[in-house]
């Protein structure tokens, strides 16, 4: 390895290496730049207002291809602005983090003393309320062209101590207002980072990535590298040879090949010191073999592979990730042996792979992306790196293949079959013992205790489910001085109510309203409870169940004594922490009665809980309960809206159990001069009423119908009575992710016809009925108002009934007052949209025209049913929609006319 030697040896950097950047950011008018498809992309999709996304690896050349698309922007006469989430920092509030967006906004734009006083002259609306609002009427008014925000290292979001859901909701927010405001056409977003849009956002009704434009950003092509062989040094062919071997290694990643490409015109154009004779030699001779010995030395050596920082990032992508390391390597294994592994990017081990950068997609299938990357990360590594209780379970079952004969296979099975349960079901339950105990000592021994806390109240209203949210934060200091916040959208507009107390004098303050009022002392040892007057007005918030059970006097020492059925699960991570599930049912007295619910002594119904319990400090990170038994409790009498059902999720984001005491300031209440005391603080009791409304609920879950639509495709917005994104059809034993939510929603052509899909049109049924959802038998009066030959249903139903039973029909009422009657029957028009319970595909008068596996891993489908008018030169007015109560609830997603 003499010439090894040589090339750490060089000499300083030579002219043509410095044609090449192996680190940061490019200038735009660097000449080792290499223009790709995605450039041209990016910017057409900016001018054009979209909403574009590059979400890939690390040292693809994003924030390169961002400078070169700033310039062409700016060229073109928009107005630009780089946000870039790691110069504002990870350990801020909700408000500092975008009190920072806005100022490095306004300094971009020149208009930060414009922002900045705006947003100080709106103190009372939210910090995302600003940031909308100063876009709206400030930054838009005052730039004539476009404006383009790029966001730069997206994937910070995921490091902060509070959800960014809302901020994604935001930039959605402003793409949708385009139809309505026309400054938001001028509007444009550009999101970069390594992230899936998974990982910065799961909820669908809120993402933007499924109404945005993906900018693939993809690998050099031989024709999109051949500049680069002008910074060599050589002569035109012998350059393009030696490109051609760098590419050779690389496959084109960007960073590989520009750093290649740099050493190589290093030592091309370098002597060289020979520690054998001690004597100076000439440069290296360009020719493939040198290649080689770089991309050995600079990539393949061990010591390389310990100090490049893109194969410590690949490595540590990989091995760090959350979830199954072991299935991971596996995967990727077969993805190295040439295995056929789908680029399937719903699969969480496959994005995992994607965004290391090690595996890129070919025709649909994986491939190892490189050489460099197959000779570093080879089946030895895989073996070496796999988790070591699972080299175990391996060598172990080696053993035993070896060693144990069929006869003691058969005994061991025999073993197993009968004393495997017992055994598991002994260890699980010793298991569950021990971390319940754990988890009572970490909260008996807490005199400190900090967090944020998130509340989401699934509720059951009326057939559907309306998720309702509340929130706040926590400082308490045993055993009775807190300073408490808590926000509810329960009431309109969302409340907010403190509770400070010293341990001595307790307020109770509404910012919003500007008023306060001094309450009596604690006597019962329980700062968390909410004064009997506020209850009614917080609403279910008041609940706050793992304070009262674990942190509230005497919980943590009486615990384990209103616990039944204590259950294990497996390991998981939830958000990056360590935590292990554990079940029970909780007695209700030590919490609905701290709620102030008192009507429960002689109640024995148990409330199911989950825990998420992490596995390092013993303390609870999520808790979950079905609360569907004391809905009426919770609620009071809501006939109107009669609530079905409770979960409530309880999800604590920044914990925190300082050694050091919080200052006694944070537990003493001092008003503002606006403030003024009163007997009862005003905040207005929930209205169920209003939460069940068709504008709250389908503002969040229907979709608006698109300008584009034709008047040919029936509206259906105002009969819409359940969503694409929910699980409509609840009940006992529903699954909960039991839903279309992977169905597009808007202008989709299904079997050769364009329909609207927006929502569902839901009928009652015998199978309905009992699970107690609560849809109607028929639904009038649906607007057509047109002339047709044809009309197309794409429907289907929940439940199946025995075949040629008619489960429904369309009435049509002509405008002439005639009546037309289409039956809808099992079997010949639609089956059971999931396909598990009815595998049939055979119909009479119908075809599936779409079908997938929804979130809860059931095969779902849609039918096309196409209806010839007798009389298409008579209008149609109106249509019913009925169902005959069969066993089977028929549903409606859309209809289409044609002429």
């Amino acid at each position: 390895m003499a010439n090894g030697a040589g090339i750490l040896n060089n000499s300083p950097t030579a002219v043509g290496a410095e044609f090449y950047v192996t680190g940061g950011t490019l200038r735009p008018d660097a000449p080792s730049y290499i223009e790709r498809q995605a450039d041209q992309n990016l910017c057409q999709g900016l001018l054009a207002g979209e909403f574009c996304y590059v979400l890939t690896s690390r040292q693809m050349g994003k924030s390169s291809l961002m400078v070169r698309a700033v310039k062409r922007l700016q060229q073109e006469g928009a107005a630009v602005a780089v946000l870039d989430l790691t110069a504002i920092g990870q350990n801020l509030t909700l408000e500092q983090w975008y009190d920072g967006l806005l100022s490095r906004l306004g300094r971009q734009l020149g208009l930060e003393d414009e922002l900045l006083a705006f947003a100080e002259a709106h103190p009372a609306s939210s910090p995302l309320q600003r940031w909308i609002m100063a876009i709206e009427t400030v930054a838009l008014p005052r730039v004539a062209a476009k404006l383009v925000i790029f966001i730069d290292e997206i994937d910070i979001v995921r490091s902060l101590p509070f959800s960014s859901d809302e901020f994604f909701a935001a930039i959605r927010e402003c793409y949708n207002r385009r139809s309505r405001d026309s400054a938001f056409a001028r509007l444009g977003f550009g999101l970069l980072g390594v992230a899936t849009p998974t990982d910065l956002i799961r909820d669908t009704r809120m993402t933007p990535f499924n109404i945005g434009r993906r900018i693939e950003l993809n690998d050099f092509t031989p024709q999109e590298a051949a500049p680069l062989a002008r910074g060599l040094g050589t002569d035109p062919r012998l350059g393009e040879e030696l490109l051609e071997r760098v590419m050779h290694w690389t496959g084109g990643h960007p960073y590989l090949t520009q750093r290649l490409c740099r050493s190589l015109a290093e030592v091309l154009s370098t002597p060289r010191f020979e520690p054998a004779s001690g004597t100076v030699a000439p440069p290296l001779l360009p020719r493939p073999r040198t290649v080689d010995l770089l991309a050995h030395h600079l990539f393949l050596s061990r010591q390389a592979r310990d100090r490049d920082d893109n194969l410590i990032f690949v490595r540590e992508r990989i091995l760090r990730s959350e979830g199954d390391v072991a299935g991971l390597l596996y995967l990727y294994r077969k993805v190295h042996e040439g295995q056929r592994v789908p680029d399937d990017e719903t699969n969480p081990k496959v994005s995992i792979l994607r965004l290391s950068g090690v595996t890129r997609g070919v025709n649909g299938y994986l491939q190892v992306r490189n050489r460099v990357y197959r000779q570093v990360f080879d089946p030895f590594w895989v073996q070496t790196n796999m988790p070591e209780a699972e080299v175990r379970r391996q060598r172990r079952a080696t053993r035993r293949g070896m060693l144990v004969g069929f006869a003691a296979a058969v005994v061991l099975l025999l073993a197993y079959l009968f004393f495997g349960p017992v055994f598991a079901g002994y260890r699980d339950n010793r298991l569950a013992q021990r971390t319940a105990r754990e988890l009572q000592a970490a909260y008996r021994n807490i005199q400190d205790y900090q967090d944020n806390f998130e509340d989401t109240f699934n509720i059951g209203l009326g057939g559907t489910t309306v998720p309702v949210k509340g929130s706040g934060s926590l400082v308490f200091q045993a055993p009775d001085k807190l300073n408490l916040a808590l926000r509810s959208e329960f009431n309109s507009p969302e409340s907010e109510i403190r509770l400070v107390s010293d341990g001595r004098r307790r307020w109770a303050y509404a910012p919003r309203l500007n008023q306060y009022e001094v309450l009596t002392p604690i006597t019962n040892g329980l700062p968390f409870d909410v004064p009997p007057p506020l209850r009614t007005a917080v609403g279910p918030v008041r609940l706050l169940p793992l304070y009262r059970l674990l942190l509230a006097p005497p919980g943590g020492d009486d615990f384990l004594l209103q616990t039944r059925n204590l259950r294990i699960g497996p390991r998981s991570d939830w958000q990056g922490q360590p935590v292990r599930l554990l079940y029970w049912e909780q007695l209700p007295g030590q919490l609905l009665e701290r709620a102030g619910i008192t009507n429960i002594a002689a109640s024995r119904t148990l409330i199911p809980v989950t825990a998420w319990v992490n596995r390092t400090n013993h303390l609870i990170v999520q808790l979950r309960m079905d609360l569907s038994a004391w809905s009426k409790e919770l609620f009071g009498d809501a006939s109107a809206v009669p609530v079905t059902s409770v979960i409530l999720t309880e999800a604590h984001t920044a914990i925190r159990a300082p050694t050091q005491p919080a200052s006694s300031g944070r537990f003493h209440f001092t008003p503002r001069v606006e403030d003024h005391q009163v007997s009862q603080l005003a905040i207005p009791s929930p209205d169920l009423t209003a939460l069940a409304s068709a504008r709250r609920l389908f503002a969040r879950l229907i979709p608006p119908r698109l300008a584009e639509a034709q008047r040919n495709l029936i509206d259906l917005t105002g009969y819409y009575n359940a969503a694409l994104v929910q699980t409509w059809h609840s009940g006992p034993g529903m699954m909960s992710s039991n839903s279309l939510d992977i169905l597009p929603s808007g202008l989709l052509q299904l079997g050769g016809v364009v329909f609207d899909v927006r929502g569902i049109v839901q009928l009652s049924g015998r199978e309905l009925e009992r699970v107690r959802s609560q849809y109607p038998q028929q639904i009038t009066g649906m607007k057509i108002d047109q002339t047709c030959h044809r009309l197309h249903f794409l429907h289907a139903c929940g439940w199946q009934e025995r075949e040629h039973v008619q489960v429904g029909s369309y009435v049509l009422h002509y405008a002439d007052a005639r009546q037309q009657s289409i039956p809808i029957v099992y079997g010949e028009d639609v089956r059971d949209w999931n396909s598990t319970l009815d595998p049939s595909t055979q119909l009479k008068n119908s075809s599936v025209v779409w079908s997938a596996t929804n979130s809860a891993g059931l095969y779902v489908r849609l039918f096309k049913t196409t209806w010839v008018n007798p009389t298409p030169d008579n209008p149609i007015a109106t249509l019913d929609y009925v169902s005959t109560m069969s066993e089977a609830a028929p549903f409606l997603i859309a209809i289409t006319a044609e002429e």
